[in-house]
């Protein structure tokens, strides 16, 4: 995303939801899950409201649209920090496909969807360096 008055980009991991029931839902939660047998979760804490992201918690309307959007640092500290909690496996390419991001609402209901290819490709740049060190 280019921003008037900054230099360079600025990039973003996108969010976006969107209620397709009939009725309305308020979403409490969004959350990191990892893992092929044993599931690690994690809460996204780096959300705020700003100018670009939705309030959270937030009530949708059939049909409405909540989105987020987290930026990442030059140094992808954010997600530095959540490859941290995965436990490492031989194959950081496999562990990436499990990758998911979990949408939580107030009647408990859980939808997730796995994390896109680039944001995989960047988790598998990550853990490959870590396993390195």
């Amino acid at each position: 995303m280019i921003t008037p008055g900054e230099k360079g980009r600025t990039e973003y991991i996108y969010i976006g939801i969107v209620n397709i029931g009939h009725r309305e839902s308020q979403i409490t939660n969004i959350n990191w899950k990892t893992g092929i047998i044993k599931k690690q979760y994690a809460i996204f804490t780096m959300l705020t409201n700003d100018s670009l992201s939705s309030e959270l918690p937030i009530k949708l309307r059939d049909g409405a649209e909540a989105r987020y959007f987290i930026p990442l640092k030059d140094d992808k500290q954010g997600l530095k920090d959540f490859a941290n909690i995965m436990t490492l496996s031989p194959c950081p390419r496999l562990q990436s496909y499990f990758v998911k991001v979990q949408v939580s609402t107030s009647i408990g209901d859980t939808f997730e969807t796995r994390i896109e290819k680039g944001l995989r490709k960047m988790l598998v740049e990550i853990l490959k360096d870590r396993k390195k060190q």
